[in-house]
């Protein structure tokens, strides 16, 4: 990974991925022609260069930082949700039309989850016990909603599931066993999924 990555920094096709002028303006207004969809559209065509993992992280397109939430959450939702509804609509799309769909695995995920009653009046705070991720491509089951949470969206009580499952689950999908990859550190043999984590097989195509 480190002599691919050094690789890719020396690329001209990586560098010239970071140009997003030979888009369509079609293209470019589809995904929104703010941080957030832009960053993803650039995300994209990083992929297509040979990059193996893209960050998108959240923005302050609207006024206001688009992943925190502890005041105010109506007013932010409804200025930043069109902003995500389109960047993930048209990247889905984008990857799909080109036949990149089946092996780019996207990821949705926030630190926390948010709880289901207020914070100060006008926000939530965050919930570790009951949240969500989306996945979409790369091998992950269409169409499909694993586990629950309570009656008030507090708690996970239905197929729980850890971060540590996630990552085994991310990491088989890319042809990794987890229980074999490890690493030396501080003296031991180290799973990137610490000594937990079973692979999620019911979400998996």
């Amino acid at each position: 990974f480190t002599e691919q990555a050094l690789s890719l920094s020396t690329s001209t096709k990586a560098k010239k991925a970071f140009d997003l002028s030979g888009e369509s303006s079609k293209l470019r207004d589809a995904y929104g022609r703010n941080n957030v969809g832009q960053s993803m559209l650039l995300a994209r065509r990083l992929v297509e260069a040979g990059v193996r993992f893209v960050t998108v992280q959240g923005y302050k397109d609207t006024g206001i930082y688009a992943w925190d939430h502890h005041w105010g959450i109506f007013q932010h939702l409804d200025q930043q949700l069109p902003i995500y509804d389109s960047a993930y609509s048209a990247l889905l799309n984008d990857l799909n039309d080109r036949g990149m769909l089946d092996t780019t695995l996207v990821i949705t995920a926030g630190e926390f989850g948010r709880t289901p009653f207020s914070q100060s009046g006008s926000g939530r705070d965050h919930d570790p016990y009951g949240f969500s991720i989306w996945m979409a491509g790369g091998g992950i089951k269409g169409g499909v909603a694993y586990g629950a949470t309570d009656e008030f969206g507090y708690h996970a009580v239905e197929n729980i599931t850890s971060v540590y499952d996630m990552w085994a689950t991310v990491l088989y999908l890319m042809g990794i066993d987890h229980e074999e990859l490890t690493y030396r550190h501080g003296g031991r043999d180290i799973r990137l999924t610490d000594v937990h984590g079973d692979v999620i097989h019911d979400i998996i195509a």
